[in-house]
């Protein structure tokens, strides 16, 4: 309820010269993204309707239309805060004012007991911030930190599970902070979760190849963001399976992969892996293409035909690389083709990638 109150005193304020169109399409927006979640479907649609109008507005649609379904917005949230019994919204404060004592505050009254995972959210934007912070529940701790120097300040006072972090958080091209916090010594193995604008696929891009653990590619769909970093910080260890008959291969990749937290397995040919299988199932395989006894193939060929290994990403390892040949084994149903030799690193980094899809990738267990 107070999230849709502070909507309608936002949206208030578009009649004023305070509050540019961008600012209502930004409220709009995040209402249709949230409001279902609260029981509220109509209003969502709502928003929706007024969103998209706000955003034709630049290319000649008819203003009119978009100050209708603006108005239609306010009074469907105002007619859901008198049925809660309230003939008018609370007076609430501009929350880009928040007074420096309040830009951190924790999400729960009660102390923080050992074994609940840490939150830090990074985020300039209050409203937002405290949704997220309200959605975590009790299970966890959350910390709401509204400027980098307070970040820094928190995690070397108590070191944070995972950060959830605003891409445009306290740096104009969205990543200078992601940097700082990647060349902190006391943020060196913490969990970041990075969140952005709609399209800025340049931006998570980047970000990947910087080593967050998982991104949101719409900041403002609260609900998302709260189910994909729960499932980072409740998911066990991924447990790679790499296969291959190298051991200067299987020990370098072991070697990376447990460094940064994962589970390895490893082994020297196709039917040790078939066998290791039909007992065990991996979140990921890393598979050379030519072993001896079974080739990659055949494994590969396996591993799509059982129903309970299908889904598992297979990323085909080879050292012969004919042209188009990366495209046959995708169509064979690999998930990714690295060549050999390969940059330890890089496939570091398609690893965690993959992970992240099937929302594999976890943070360790609290010490």
């Amino acid at each position: 309820m107070d999230t849709l109150e502070r909507a309608l005193v936002r949206l208030k304020d578009c009649d004023s010269s305070r509050c540019e169109p961008a600012d209502a399409i930004d409220i709009s927006h995040r209402i249709k993204g949230n409001a279902a979640m609260y029981g509220y479907p109509e209003l969502g649609l709502i928003a929706g309707t007024a969103e998209t109008r706000l955003r034709n507005l630049t290319q000649g649609a008819d203003p009119a239309n978009a100050l209708l379904s603006l108005i239609d917005l306010i009074d469907k949230i105002h007619d859901i805060c008198q049925s809660q019994g309230r003939s008018e919204p609370l007076a609430l404060q501009n929350t880009s004012a928040v007074p420096a004592i309040d830009t951190v505050s924790a999400s729960q009254s009660a102390a923080v007991c050992l074994d609940r995972r840490r939150v830090l959210i990074a985020y300039e934007d209050i409203w937002v911030s405290e949704l997220m912070a309200s959605l975590f529940g009790s299970e966890f701790s959350t910390m709401i930190c509204q400027t980098g120097e307070v970040v820094l300040s928190e995690i070397r006072r108590q070191k944070p599970d995972l950060i959830i972090l605003d891409s445009g958080f306290g740096a104009s091209d969205g990543l200078d902070f992601l940097r700082a916090l990647k060349d902190n010594k006391y943020a060196q193995d913490v969990s970041i979760f990075m969140t952005f604008d709609p399209a800025a696929h340049q931006l998570m891009a980047e970000a990947l190849s910087l080593g967050v653990d998982g991104f949101a590619e719409d900041k403002h769909e609260v609900l998302d963001i709260v189910i994909s970093a729960k499932s980072i910080l409740q998911k066990q260890v991924p447990k790679v399976l790499v296969v291959d008959d190298d051991p200067v291969v299987r020990d370098l990749l072991s070697h990376v992969l447990s460094a940064a937290g994962m589970e390895v397995d490893t082994l020297n040919d196709g039917l040790e892996a078939l066998k290791y299988l039909s007992q065990t199932t991996p979140d990921i395989v890393l598979l050379d293409r030519f072993m001896p006894r079974l080739e990659g193939g055949t494994v590969l060929y396996e591993i799509q035909n059982k129903i309970n290994l299908k889904s598992i990403p297979v990323l085909i390892l080879t050292a012969m690389v004919n042209h188009g040949e990366a495209a046959s084994w995708f169509e064979r149903g690999a998930a990714d083709f690295i060549p050999k030799p390969f940059d330890p690193e890089e496939v570091l980094m398609r690893v965690k990638q993959h992970l992240k899809h099937e929302q594999k990738i976890g943070s360790k267990p609290c010490q």
